[in-house]
């Protein structure tokens, strides 16, 4: 419908505009009839009926412009997001086909979670998403979905089998990143901005979608307790297949209902809702963080040969550079103006002494490392670790370099390059192990 003619043509008919909203709001069109009587409204300021609608839709315009889920795309592409993860998630459906019995292929639920949302964020209504970059984008993560499921299921390629087994975990993992990367470069472009605002936005995404599968988890045991207090036995290929789905479609579900296709990623970080509360809690674990660190510091040097003689101890502080790398993209701002300078100060000198810290915590780590690798042996979990400590290193030590030179002023631009840069740098490494791994180890 025209509504800049629509509207035109009532100006002086008070109730007829009311019900050429009404009729828009069904429609579910109310952007469409906000941005046209915003034209007239510049255009005839004097006009009282423009000014009563202009300071009225002001007053909806955050609730317009939310996020709104087109249940026309969304329920097909989530029944066939449901329908495929229990598949996946499912060792008897899959058994004839499984490459070791009776193993579930988990790791192809992220990729097929990536499809859907591309397709879905693709087709709504004013995307800003390029079809063709999301078709380029789609077609290369099925591209690799499919050679890392061949790769695993070829274990004459790897030197030993427990090498085999080591690459199906890491695939999960990888897929994962690479999926999620997909959806981004797909999403925003290349401006550091952007791309951090995308990872801000994809933080409140991953809380919302652990809120959403625990929820469904929870109501899926409480279905499997009531059926079995009346001694109905469900099969297992049911349960295990209900349980796949539910978790694949509650985050399918937490993504489109929280990222708006329509909007550039820098409109859409909040400091409301759920975002409001992700950047309340990294803020407040800020000091704890410090706290925690300068103490281990001080245990680890009655300690400090631990990690060369226990991986465990490797695992945590790998997890703990993603850990921080986590805290210090939920507590930085999309703009500076939204802290005041004196908080800002503050925050600047706490994220560059908490930086320092796990840098010189993970410097040691790096070290036990590489020893390890140098007496046992390269493995693919090895150079895994390997990679990913020497990669979140270097963009710490990056950013602690960028904010001693930004001064006070532009540290959140600095720190903001910076996360962008990681979010090029990993998912080139997730793909580097998926590809090349089975070929050197």
């Amino acid at each position: 419908m025209d509504y800049h003619a629509e509207l035109g043509g009532r100006r002086g008919d008070a109730e007829g505009l009311e019900l050429l909203y009404q009729q828009a709001r069904r429609k579910g069109e109310e952007l469409l009839f906000a941005e046209a009587l915003e034209v007239w409204y510049v255009a005839e300021p004097q006009q009282l009926i423009w000014q009563v609608w202009h300071h009225r839709l002001a007053q909806e315009a955050k609730r317009l412009s939310e996020p709104r889920l087109n249940w026309k795309w969304l329920l097909p592409i989530g029944l066939t997001v449901a329908v495929l993860a229990g598949v996946f998630s499912n060792d008897t459906a899959l058994q004839r086909t499984s490459f070791r019995g009776q193993q579930p292929w988990l790791f192809l639920i992220p990729p097929l979670i990536g499809l859907g949302l591309m397709i879905y964020f693709g087709v709504s209504e004013r995307s800003t998403v390029s079809i063709r970059r999301a078709g380029f984008l789609g077609g290369a993560l099925v591209l690799v979905s499919g050679l890392g499921t061949w790769f695993a299921s070829q274990t004459g390629w790897f030197r030993w089998f427990s090498e085999s087994r080591n690459y199906e975990t890491l695939l999960m993992v990888n897929l994962a990143l690479l999926s999620w990367a997909a959806v981004g470069f797909a999403m925003v472009g290349r401006e550091s901005r952007t791309v951090f605002a995308f990872l801000r936005k994809s933080l409140e995404v991953f809380v919302a979608g652990g809120v959403f599968s625990i929820v469904a988890m929870l109501f899926l045991v409480l279905t499997f307790g009531l059926f079995d207090a009346l001694s109905v036995n469900l099969p297992y290929w049911l349960t295990q297949g209900l349980m796949g789905a539910a978790v694949a479609v509650a985050i399918l579900l937490a993504a489109a209902g929280n990222y708006d296709p329509s909007r550039r990623a820098d409109e859409q970080v909040s400091e409301r809702g759920l975002g409001r509360l992700v950047l309340l809690l990294m803020r407040v674990l800020l000091p704890l963080s410090i706290v925690v660190l300068v103490l281990y510091l001080g245990f680890m040097l009655f300690n400090f040969l631990k990690p060369f003689q226990d991986r465990d101890v490797l695992i945590v502080y790998n997890l703990l550079l993603f850990a921080v790398m986590v805290q210090i993209l939920g507590l930085t701002p999309l703009d500076e103006e939204e802290i005041s300078e004196q908080w800002r100060t503050a925050l600047r000198l706490g994220v560059m002494v908490l930086v320092g810290l796990v840098l010189l915590v993970c410097s040691h780590a790096m070290a036990a490392v590489i020893y390890r690798t140098l007496q046992g042996g390269y493995t693919i979990n090895r150079v895994t670790i390997l990679g990913w400590n020497a990669i979140n290193l270097f963009l710490l030590g990056l950013m602690e370099v960028r904010m001693l030179r930004a001064g006070a002023a532009g540290w959140v631009a600095a720190v903001q390059r910076t996360l962008a840069l990681a979010g090029w740098i990993y998912p080139a490494w997730a793909l580097l192990i998926v590809l090349a791994g089975p070929l050197v180890f």
